[in-house]
């Protein structure tokens, strides 16, 4: 149902280019784009990563799980 061999009805599909000064993306995390991985006049395919973000969110809520799993371990090995 994701990747449809054929598109349904009301869907086209097409190849081209995106000509603008602003374009509007959706990320999961909020953050700052940090890098650009392709250049002005790149072709972009399908899954290519374009820019990589920076999440002071992000990074805070990975850190609070990299401090459990330090705790969790200490207890084990109390625990043995």
């Amino acid at each position: 149902k994701l990747h449809p061999k054929t598109l349904l009805e009301n869907l086209i599909e097409g190849a081209g280019r995106i000509d603008g000064d602003l374009v509007n993306l959706n990320e999961k995390y909020p953050g700052r784009i940090v890098d650009f991985t392709v250049d002005d006049g790149d072709t972009v395919t399908k899954n290519m990563v374009i820019a990589r973000l920076a999440s002071d969110e992000y990074e805070a809520q990975k850190g609070e799980i990299e401090n459990r799993i330090v705790s969790q371990t200490r207890l084990l090995d109390a625990n043995m």
